[in-house]
């Protein structure tokens, strides 16, 4: 079956605890959507990505505090914007179950996100 992120030497930020998070939370992601669930199931699914996610956020919000990393507040809001966006996902499939939707948010999210601004920021830090 095919997954629904594919992993990329690209992702790769040269940290490798940012690194081995990515490639789980990826592994989580393709995990709940690889099989037929149901409406009960895939909430607690897509709460536990929502969980992770969040946990994720934080270890690099701390990095780039760290690093005074001056898009510090640029990068933050995109973590937030997801956050929001699989909350209300999450929300919306309770009543419509439409998944379609948070399968094309994760993967634009995460490539987009991955190849701009962990990149930039990894970069820097080195």
């Amino acid at each position: 079956m095919m997954q629904l992120i594919e992993w990329r030497d690209a992702f790769c930020t040269g940290i490798s605890g940012v690194d081995y998070e990515h490639e789980e939370l990826i592994k989580l992601i393709n995990s709940v959507f690889s099989k037929s669930r149901g409406k009960t199931s895939m909430v607690n699914s897509l709460n536990e990505i929502y969980a992770e996610i969040a946990g994720h956020f934080m270890l690099e919000e701390q990095i780039m505090k760290h690093e005074k990393y001056d898009q510090y507040e640029e990068h933050r809001k995109d973590h937030a914007r997801l956050l929001e966006d699989i909350g209300a996902i999450t929300d919306s499939y309770e009543s419509d179950e439409d998944i379609e939707k948070l399968k094309q948010l994760m993967n634009e999210w995460f490539v987009v996100h991955f190849q701009t601004h962990d990149a930039r920021l990894h970069r820097l830090i080195d």
